[in-house]
């Protein structure tokens, strides 16, 4: 995993435009990936939101060369049915890979974790790579089973609403952890979007020889700002190889 990209939600018209106009955006902020929305799961069950939108969206970013991952939310004792349902649509529609994105309901349970780590791994081929999101700062999360997690596929700490030094702290850490590569989420949202501390974000991000991309949420809330700094972003990492 190499480059920029933004996270979609929504993939609707009045969100990110229609698929010719998600590809010729994305062109032009140089990003070489699209995450979206394939799979919500809470207590109530699983969703499959952008079930019409997933293909022809991945069809046009594809024919403008840039990756389509799916990503997805799991809850805690639903894994072999939210497995099933992200892998299976990331195969129709010829994604690149899976983003795994467990948070609060699997505080305390690891047992639930190894269960959504080792259905992962079963369900994917060599078609597919997999990346894994979630809190920023482990130390901020100790219940949450971080050594049932570790070093699955690429790391995604959320950098949301940190400083920059928690950020760092945050790759970190995840490495410790045993994550090789990692895409760090900035925001599009809040103080810490603002174009200042973006760019500074980035130039120290890019400067950690394992950051091998950077990945912004979310497309919702992009202004014109966030779109200089994810073009200058894109700009740098490629000077950094």
């Amino acid at each position: 995993m190499r480059g920029i990209g933004v996270f979609t939600r929504g993939l609707r018209a009045s969100i990110v435009g229609t698929p010719a106009a998600l590809a010729e955006r994305s062109t032009s902020l140089g990003l070489s990936f699209v995450p979206m929305l394939a799979c919500w799961q809470d207590a109530r069950g699983l969703t499959t939101p952008n079930d019409q939108a997933l293909a022809p969206y991945a069809k046009a970013i594809g024919d403008a060369h840039i990756d389509t991952w799916l990503w997805g939310y799991p809850w805690a004792g639903g894994e072999e049915t939210f497995v099933n349902a992200l892998v299976s649509r990331a195969k129709a529609i010829g994604a690149r890979g899976v983003i795994l994105d467990p948070e609060v309901s699997y505080k305390g349970r690891p047992q639930a974790m190894r269960m959504l780590v080792a259905r992962t791994l079963d369900a994917l081929d060599e078609s597919l790579d997999v990346g894994f999101t979630s809190f920023g700062l482990p130390a901020f999360h100790p219940t949450f089973p971080w050594k049932e997690a570790a070093a699955l596929g690429w790391g995604c700490p959320q950098d949301y609403d940190v400083t920059l030094e928690q950020t760092l702290e945050s790759v970190d850490a995840w490495s410790a952890l045993g994550w090789a590569s990692i895409v760090p989420a900035l925001p599009t949202f809040g103080p810490g979007s603002t174009r200042s501390v973006l760019d500074r974000a980035v130039d120290a991000l890019a400067a950690r020889p394992n950051v091998r991309g950077l990945v912004f949420w979310s497309w919702n809330q992009l202004d014109q700002h966030d779109e200089a700094s994810i073009r200058r972003a894109a700009r740098v990492l490629a000077t950094m190889g």
